[in-house]
């Protein structure tokens, strides 16, 4: 799993991130170094990461020994950062970005060829849908493109003559 900030990087200033060293003045990346299990933790705008820390990185200071006593380890900041909305999974756009799942659209396929197959079997597919849709705009004076996928259903059992969507 991806995590992705919700927030500009900046604001990770506030769980005690630097900024990156070495890196030019308009480049957005912070910096968490974690003692306890040597990890670090790097933001910017779009990305966040968990990296083991290496000595040797440009970005960061060299050795693993933070000033103060920190018990948490790496898990614990980054639940602390999801709990306050700072992050999240990229999971979660891509989930929220589909109208549907694969179980509504199969069912909404299977039931569009139930009443093709039904009530106008003769009718190739692109009839089939042309006809849906000028009736749609003629009778019902109602674009398509606007139809969530149950109202679709709905007035394309009305057009079959299967159901009323008025009653």
């Amino acid at each position: 799993m991806m995590l992705i900030p919700t927030v500009p990087a900046k604001e990770f200033e506030k769980f005690g991130f630097k900024k990156c060293k070495g890196m030019q003045k308009d480049t957005e990346c912070y910096y968490l170094c974690v003692a306890r299990g040597s990890k670090m933790l790097f933001v910017s705008n779009v990305y966040f990461g968990v990296n083991d820390w290496i000595k040797d990185d440009p970005r960061i200071h060299k050795n693993a020994n933070c000033r103060y006593s920190d018990k948490r380890d790496y898990l614990d900041i980054v639940y602390e950062l999801i709990k306050e909305g700072m992050l999240k999974s990229s999971f979660e756009k891509e989930v929220k970005s589909m109208k549907n799942d694969e179980y509504n659209l199969s069912h909404i396929y299977d039931e569009v060829t139930r009443l093709h197959m039904t009530y106008k079997p003769d009718w190739r597919i692109g009839q089939f849908w042309n006809v849906f849709r000028t009736w749609l705009d003629g009778y019902k004076h109602i674009n398509i493109h606007y139809l969530e996928d149950n109202e679709l259903l709905e007035y394309l059992k009305e057009m079959c003559g299967e159901k009323s969507v008025n009653g």
